[in-house]
């Protein structure tokens, strides 16, 4: 069997059938969701929602309740059920950066440049 796939180019619109069922539309995503949504500041929605999916990783390593989790980080508890619930308005990108050095002190966080961009940067997050 032949495991070569074909590579995506953003944007690209296909037809994909399942099952033999009738064929959808599919378009290739970029990379970003919120990109491909075409929302503004796209780049930095991703690096917020990078930043709380190892924040709440963190959490539930450590099994922390949400009110132990708002006792560690000095904050409501209204706050973190926002958080939680995936309101990336509800912090700051360096809240988040800082929410998670303090859960994790561990994990390196760095951003580089995007392959290709001038302006738009992508998130790391490497540790143990």
């Amino acid at each position: 069997m032949d495991t070569a796939r074909t590579p995506v180019t953003p944007g690209r619109v296909t037809f994909v059938s399942v099952d033999g069922e009738e064929p959808v539309q599919v378009t290739a995503s970029c990379g970003n969701v919120f990109a491909d949504l075409g929302l503004e500041n796209a780049e930095e929605l991703l690096a917020k929602a990078d930043l709380l999916m190892a924040i709440k990783a963190a959490v539930r390593a450590r099994r922390l309740s949400r009110r132990e989790v708002a006792r560690r980080l000095d904050k409501d508890a209204a706050m973190v059920e926002r958080l939680f619930r995936g309101d990336l308005d509800a912090v700051s990108l360096y809240e988040l950066m800082a929410l998670l050095a303090r859960l994790r002190p561990d994990q390196d966080i760095a951003f580089r440049p995007t392959r290709g961009a001038d302006s738009d940067v992508a998130l790391r997050l490497t540790g143990t």
